[in-house]
């Protein structure tokens, strides 16, 4: 009954509720409201609307083929003298960042992630690794060992299924859709402990104006300081122009090609770089309908 009682809420979604309830009636209706909500019956493609699951599938992946798909980078390139000496990593930092993995700092990483989220394709939760972890922290161990040695396939783990999510009701066109990526927490294991290691050198590396991404700091900060700057030309009755950019999924069309000319630049050393290029490049994605 615990585990059936489990899987209901983690397929609720529902973050409100205290531990201890254990009404599965209501987590169960709250997962399939959520599932009738967000289900696809029609898509608008290039042809016009097509319904057969088949037909849509071919639409989403035909979608994200061209929107994922690798752009030329263009001429530009960085300065030899882009960088000052102090914003390059140093040695030290460099020991910090590729030392071997240790099981405190993967258990910390475990179980700093949040237990009742969505599994990823292979059914495998958080929950299963907190809840199980004197049995299966060894293999972890095992497994970081490989990894940090460079004998571990990790793009079997890399797998991504991609559900899409309707931005409203009735939506058809696939911009209307947000998609939502579902991978193994294997793998995020791996991805986690390399964010959690550069965040101890990010302060240094990250000048203080982004407001969002790095740890203390609030998106919210950039609407204030717009609104401040409207309420001051308006107040002061002064001539002003606003601009603002939007980049489309920017975070997913980065080049890898100019990211990793920027590790190299700032003197972050060759295990690091090949970490990061298995976390990002070697992977797989499958775009997944109703499912």
């Amino acid at each position: 009954m615990g585990s059936r009682r489990n899987k209901a809420r983690q397929r609720s979604r529902d973050r409100n509720i205290l531990e201890g309830d254990r009404n599965t009636a209501y987590f169960q209706a709250v997962a399939n409201q959520r599932s009738r909500k967000k289900r696809i019956e029609v898509l608008e493609g290039p042809n016009g609307l097509v319904e057969d699951q088949k037909g849509m599938l071919d639409i989403a992946v035909d979608f994200y083929k061209k929107l994922f798909a690798r752009e030329e980078r263009g001429s530009v390139r960085l300065a030899n003298d882009f960088w000052q000496p102090e914003d390059l990593i140093t040695s030290e930092e460099n020991d910090l960042l590729t030392m071997p993995f240790t099981e405190k700092e993967i258990k910390e990483v475990v179980f700093s992630c949040y237990a009742d989220g969505a599994p990823g394709p292979d059914g495998v939760s958080f929950m299963f690794y907190q809840h199980y972890w004197d049995i299966v922290k060894a293999d972890l161990l095992s497994m970081f060992n490989n990894f940090h040695q460079g004998k571990l396939d990790l793009h079997r783990l890399n797998f991504v299924l991609i559900t899409l999510i309707p931005k409203e009701e009735g939506a058809r066109p696939m911009k209307k859709f947000r998609p939502i990526s579902l991978i193994n927490c294997s793998f995020k294991i791996f991805s986690k402990a390399l964010t959690m290691r550069l965040g101890k050198v990010i302060d240094r590396l990250v000048s203080p104006q982004p407001s969002a991404f790095i740890q203390g700091t609030y998106i919210l900060e950039s609407v204030v300081i717009a609104h401040e700057l409207v309420h001051s030309v308006h107040k002061d009755k002064e001539p002003g122009c606003i601009i603002k950019l939007d980049y489309e999924k920017a975070y997913d069309r980065v080049s890898w090609e100019f990211l990793f000319e920027i590790l190299e630049s700032r003197c972050f050393n060759s295990c690091w770089i090949r970490w990061i290029e298995l976390i990002i490049k070697q992977g797989s994605v499958g775009v997944m309908l109703n499912g």
